[in-house]
């Protein structure tokens, strides 16, 4: 695994998940889920849209990460991403792993990356955190 100086940067907003709890579901429950998993699975499309740098970074990531990393960095190392990896290709393996929290794998050119992502919890489901843990050569 080598998570390059960009990545690394990229990945500086930390998260903390929570496990699902097991139990039974309702309908109600189920229909819950399967919206949270559809917002969960835009959500991670939109970080592919990020990435290649077609997706205005203000409409889908929340304010309070904007604090920490602006807009402008961000872009700055998504086009450093971009130049070292190539263009982002697509999500695969979506694993929703509590509400508002998923892992998931971005597939570029010349590597994978492994990210775990938040959302907010209140509409419209803002981006809070980006976390690369692990980067696969292809």
């Amino acid at each position: 695994m080598r998570i390059t100086k960009s990545l690394a940067a990229f990945a500086a907003i930390l998260m903390v998940g929570t496990p699902l709890a097991t139990t039974a579901a309702s309908a109600s429950d189920q229909a819950a889920a399967s919206k949270a998993s559809a917002i969960l699975t835009s959500r991670a499309g939109e970080v592919v849209e990020m990435i290649n740098g077609r997706k205005d970074l203000t409409k889908v990531v929340a304010p309070a990460m904007l604090e920490k990393l602006p807009a402008e960095r961000m872009a700055e190392m998504n086009a450093q991403i971009r130049e070292q990896h190539g263009e982002a290709k697509g999500v695969s393996q979506l694993e929703e792993k509590a509400p508002n929290r998923a892992s998931f794998q971005i597939d570029f050119e010349k590597v994978t990356l492994s990210v775990d992502m938040a959302l907010d919890d209140q509409a419209p489901h803002l981006i809070r955190g980006l976390r690369v843990t692990n980067s696969t050569p292809k």
